[in-house]
């Protein structure tokens, strides 16, 4: 995208707004934000104005880059330019103050939003908890429970029947559902995002994610029903995001270092979830968010034709 836009200077081809969306965005998917800044410098030294798409991206690229006090100059100076900060700016600023601890500052974003959302305020929560511990993040998700006025004791103000059916049609992936949140069943191939789409076909409901899992992974998903009780789901967004939940897995591994059974170890890796082939996938980055799985061999065992495979809980 740089090598385009230096050619598109030698070439004297006058560049507009777009053109430099594009490339501050491309140097905010590559973790330039050096790169992003200083083409949004540019943009001022030739009297052209950044517009909301434009800081969206700068403010991206300083959370990727854990750049938290550029994050925030960014913010005010957008403010300076006259435009009004969207949610996508928002969050992305209150990220990038998550990732180096902020959590102060990155409250005072979050509390200056006309409603507070689940994810962000589970950023929040997620700083608040590597700062403080957990009882102090805790505290604070209770905060937020009593602005979200969650009631997951209370019955839908519409009664169904979760027996398998609604509408007359099959749904025998729904296993438990409450005012706001409901739990699937996702098979092994499947897709978070597709399974997502046919549920809220089959509901007749808009069905968004709260949690995911791997195409290759089965297991309960847990899933937010919109406009029915959002305070519900917002309380499970921030615990996920808050990293205040925790999620156990079975699976068996080939090719793993020899350990007797009950051996317990540790991984501590960022992850990163990226679209690969039109599906995301989780996968080792620097550039991913913390992670930390622990690991215990509860069997191990050989089957014919195949080396010795280990029955792990994760």
């Amino acid at each position: 995208a740089l090598q385009v836009y230096s050619v598109m200077l030698q070439r004297s081809v006058q560049s507009n707004t777009i053109t430099f969306n594009a490339a501050i965005s491309a140097c905010e998917k590559c973790e330039q934000w050096q790169q992003a800044l200083g083409l949004m410098a540019r943009m001022y030294e030739i009297d052209l104005l950044p517009d909301v798409i434009t800081y969206g991206a700068a403010i991206s690229g300083c959370e990727k880059g854990m750049q938290w006090r550029h994050a925030l100059g960014l913010l005010a100076r957008m403010q300076s330019d006259t435009l009004q900060p969207d949610v996508i700016t928002t969050n992305a600023a209150i990220s990038a103050c998550e990732g180096s601890d902020q959590w102060e500052h990155a409250l005072c974003l979050l509390l200056r939003m006309p409603a507070v959302d689940g994810i962000p305020a589970g950023s929040v929560v997620n700083s608040v908890r590597r700062t403080c511990g957990e009882q102090a993040a805790f505290a604070m998700l209770c905060r937020f429970g009593d602005i979200w006025q969650i009631s997951l004791g209370q019955e839908p103000k519409s009664p169904k029947s979760w027996n398998g059916f609604q509408n007359g049609r099959a749904c025998p992936d729904v296993l438990w559902r409450a005012p706001g949140i409901i739990a699937v069943h996702k098979h092994a191939g499947v897709s978070t995002e597709h399974l997502l789409d046919s549920l809220s076909s089959q509901l007749q409901e808009r069905v968004s994610r709260v949690s995911r899992l791997d195409s290759p992974t089965s297991g309960v998903l847990l899933a937010a029903v919109e406009m029915e009780q959002m305070g519900n789901a917002n309380w499970v967004r921030a615990q996920f995001a808050g990293r205040l939940v925790s999620k156990d897995y079975l699976c068996l591994c080939r090719g793993m270092p020899a350990a007797t059974c009950g051996t317990q170890f540790d991984v501590s890796s960022p992850l990163l979830v990226s679209k690969i082939d039109g599906s995301a996938r989780t996968q080792v980055s620097v550039a991913g968010r913390e992670a930390c799985t622990r690991f215990e061999v509860l069997g191990r065992f050989r089957a014919p034709r195949m080396r010795e495979v280990a029955l792990l809980r994760a």
